[in-house]
């Protein structure tokens, strides 16, 4: 459950003139409802004022639980990252393992054809140099594969403005088509490797960072309640009729 809950200075424009006996009446409604989640019977006045209050209730309930779930689908996306990278340094570091015991291998695999030349007369040493330089001049050096670009679709970049830089402002078509006339190359004719860092590091800007709503930072601002009380926080909101 959580603990607090937003009292803002619009509610005093329709209370004010309430007298002070409808003034307790309508505060005991408030925390009636936000602690015990009921809504108790009211007089004509007193329940017009709680009704607008009510409203509000509702709007900071559903911006709550939205914050709610977000923060869990970031837990869990950043616990799938964690597995991922740990298995790849384990497959990293397999690879690193048979990668120095081949050569390991080819080390003592040489040193055993030294020792054989030396036992035979010189013409059997110069045969068998002979043969080993053809074979060490015919084995070609291990190289890396190299990233090859895949210039996006139109749409493709569009949904990734959209839905992973949605708290910017971007000109996302215009960008899109300014990079393809150029071939995907950057204002310094630098090609372009990697298109969504790119956008990342050039486009998304404090300048172009969108503003956000006071009231959802207020909310923010306050204190995060521990998982556990937020799943208790979305079955009692569910349990009153909200729809999350």
């Amino acid at each position: 459950m959580r603990g607090s809950f937003i009292l803002y200075h619009s509610y005093w424009e329709p209370i004010k003139g309430l007298p002070r006996e409808q003034k307790g009446e309508l505060l005991e409604a408030i925390f009636n409802f936000q602690v015990h989640g009921e809504l108790i019977e009211l007089s004509p006045p007193v329940a017009m004022a709680f009704a607008f209050i009510h409203s509000q209730f509702t709007r900071d309930a559903a911006s709550y639980m939205a914050i709610c779930r977000k923060r869990q689908e970031c837990g869990q996306q950043g616990g799938l990252v964690r597995a991922g990278k740990l298995k790849q340094n384990q497959a990293n570091q397999a690879n690193a393992t048979a990668a120095k015991q081949i050569k390991q291998n080819q080390a003592n695999q040489a040193d055993n054809d030294n020792d054989n030349d030396n036992d035979n007369d010189n013409d059997n040493d110069n045969e068998r140099n002979t043969i080993y330089t053809q074979v060490s001049k015919s084995e070609k050096p291990l190289t890396r594969n190299k990233k090859v670009f895949i210039k996006p679709s139109l749409q493709e970049f569009l949904d990734y403005c959209q839905n992973v830089l949605k708290d910017y402002i971007l000109d996302a078509e215009n960008i899109f088509l300014a990079y393809d006339e150029n071939d995907w190359h950057d204002s310094k004719g630098n090609p372009i490797r990697n298109w969504k860092m790119k956008l990342r590091q050039v486009w998304c800007t404090p300048q172009s960072r969108k503003k956000e709503d006071p009231e959802v930072v207020a909310m923010r601002n306050l204190i995060t309640p521990a998982p556990e009380e937020m799943a208790e926080d979305v079955q009692r909101l569910e349990s009153m009729g909200f729809k999350l």
